[in-house]
């Protein structure tokens, strides 16, 4: 990808300018990615009591309290857990890709959550597992800084030259 030197930053693909709103349709579907995982956190965090309830299960009962805790927690380990992962497919990839493909998984997975036909601990396993595939989306819809930098050189040979 080259700078076209008409629109300072504002880059070339293919031969066609992206134009000058390009930074700011980038920083707009970003910002739409970040702020529908975050919701989507909120949602389900404020929603578990009704969850449970339509899938019959009690979160408070002795055995039970795991799915409530992996309802809870099950988003933010995955999340944690992929940050490297996202970042280096993203160098690989492209930015956008990842991007793109994350959102499409985060909009299908989250169609299939609203169709959960399992009650007891079968549809809490049902939410969890697409739960963590909803969050492994989400994750590829944040920004992630670029793990290698063009800017940084590194050493060609293993021996230094002497000064």
């Amino acid at each position: 990808m080259t700078v076209n030197s008409d629109v300072a930053g504002a880059p070339v693909q293919a031969g066609r300018a992206l134009g000058p709103h390009y930074k700011w349709i980038a920083l707009s579907n970003t910002t739409l990615g970040m702020l529908m995982a975050t919701i989507n956190q909120s949602i389900v965090l404020i929603a578990l009591p009704d969850v449970f309830h339509g899938i019959g299960l009690n979160p408070l009962s002795p055995g039970n309290t795991s799915y409530l805790l992996w309802m809870f927690m099950g988003f933010l380990v995955v999340s944690a857990v992929l940050v490297v992962s996202f970042g280096r497919l993203g160098d690989m990839f492209g930015r956008v890709r990842m991007y793109t493909l994350g959102f499409a998984i985060f909009s299908v997975a989250s169609i299939f959550l609203t169709v959960t036909w399992m009650h007891g601990a079968d549809g809490a396993m049902w939410l969890i597992s697409g739960g963590s595939c909803r969050a492994s989306a989400a994750r590829s819809c944040s920004p992630t800084p670029p793990l290698s930098s063009p800017t940084r050189s590194r050493p060609t040979s293993a021996a230094a030259p002497s000064a």
